[in-house]
Parts: structure tokens; C-alpha cells; sequence
């Protein structure tokens, strides 16, 4: 199917994918869809990002163990910003369940910023962050 605006369907189809997609690949197509929304979108919605982290973005203090700075570290582009150049670096890493489950995905960049965040909480901060480059979007029109 083709684009008709990248910038609208593409955060259309991560979230549609997100919550549709049942296999054993769910945390790897998470970081894939949360590596484009990192990269892609931040050359047109970063500064709306929401300073503070919202409330039911999935995302809390508590997920963000270590900051370089702990007047900015716990702004959402900062977090944002830092979770992308973890992901960039490939400085990031999992933690399983006994059963080898994937339970939590950890971020750490060379900033002394680490976060570590349950998968459910990281797929609802991917659809959130999906939902708010769509308003993004739908605002510069």
C-alpha cells in the first residue's frame, strides 16, 4: 500500500502493526518500531515534544536509573534523545524471565543515562509516541 503522507501513515501503520502483531518476534519488532519512531519523526516533531513525561505514556522516573544531569535527565527529549543514541550505538540490552522470556529492554548511552523499561511499558510508550508525532502531524496542517 502506498504513502500517501509518510509523516501521518507512517506512525499510523507502526501502532496498527504494534497492536496486531502476535509472534515470537514481539520485543524485536518493538525496538525495530521504536527505533524508526526515535529516528524518523525527531526531524520534525522534537521540540513538541512533551517536556515532562505524561501520564500514561508508560514511562516513569522510576524506569530511568542513572542521568548525567538531574535537572535535564528527566525531561522527555532528553530521554527521548538518549534512548535514540543507545539504540544508535547498539548500547542496549534485554533482561529475561526464568521461562527466557524477554521482560524488560535496557538503554544505556555514553552520557551516563541507563533505563531500564518493562516491555509492556516500552510498547505503550512506542504507541504514545506513535499517537503524538500523528497529532504532530495534524497540527502543522
Amino acid at each position: 500500500m502506498e504513502y500517501i503522507d509518510f509523516k501521518k501513515d507512517f506512525p499510523e501503520r507502526t501502532i496498527d502493526i504494534l497492536k496486531n502483531y502476535k509472534g515470537k518476534y514481539e520485543v524485536t519488532l518493538l525496538i525495530n518500531c521504536l527505533t524508526a519512531l526515535l529516528v524518523l519523526p525527531k526531524e520534525f516533531f522534537y521540540k513538541n515534544i512533551p517536556e515532562e513525561i505524561p501520564c500514561g505514556w508508560g514511562l516513569t522516573k522510576e524506569h530511568i536509573t542513572t542521568v548525567s544531569c538531574e535537572a535535564c535527565g528527566y525531561k522527555l527529549r532528553e530521554i527521548v534523545r538518549h534512548m535514540r543514541n543507545a539504540i544508535a550505538h547498539l548500547d542496549i540490552k534485554t533482561t529475561n524471565d526464568k521461562n527466557g522470556n524477554i521482560e524488560r529492554v535496557k538503554f544505556e548511552n555514553r552520557s551516563k543515562f541507563i533505563a531500564e523499561i518493562p516491555v509492556d511499558d516500552l510498547k505503550t510508550f512506542v504507541i504514545k509516541l506513535a499517537q503524538h508525532v500523528i497529532e504532530c502531524k495534524k497540527d502543522q496542517k
